[in-house]
């Protein structure tokens, strides 16, 4: 019997010039994943990713409205069904000066990344970020924050 499909908010933190994303190293899959965690039961969207930013990189998130809703698709493949809800923040440069912490049950280390250097680490990237980078054709990261929901 299959399980049903997990569901995974994730969120892109731009840095405060809008050039580069954070990336954790992930201990189980040695592979390079954005912010995100599962859903907890009758939470909602926007509460989990205020959540995983501050449960995983201690970054508190005051004004809510800057977590913005990004879009949801379906992670298919690779023995795994999730469906992914993504979110993004900008940080601020007083943000950016915050020493993220590093989840010490999921992620190694944290790291800012162009999107030239996420292309060259694209078979290390966590399979649903593959998926994400195809499914909305990215060619900058200045097209993730133009994405429209499907």
């Amino acid at each position: 019997m299959k399980s049903r499909p997990k569901i995974i908010i994730s969120v892109f933190v731009f840095n405060s010039e809008g050039n580069k994303i954070l990336l954790g190293k992930r201990f189980y899959e040695d592979t390079f994943s954005l912010i995100s965690c599962k859903l907890s039961y009758g939470e909602d969207f926007e509460e989990c990713a205020g959540r995983i930013l501050s449960n995983t990189v201690n970054l508190t998130i005051e004004d809510k409205k800057r977590i913005k809703f990004l879009c949801s698709y379906n992670v298919v493949g690779n023995a795994i069904h999730n469906v992914a809800i993504d979110f993004y923040v900008q940080i601020t440069n007083e943000e950016e000066k915050y020493h993220f912490n590093v989840d010490p049950y999921y992620f190694k280390d944290w790291d800012w990344h162009s999107y030239e250097e996420i292309i060259k680490m694209h078979e290390s990237l966590f399979y649903g970020f593959q998926i994400f980078l195809k499914k909305f054709n990215i060619k900058t990261l200045e097209d993730i924050k133009k994405i429209v929901s499907n």
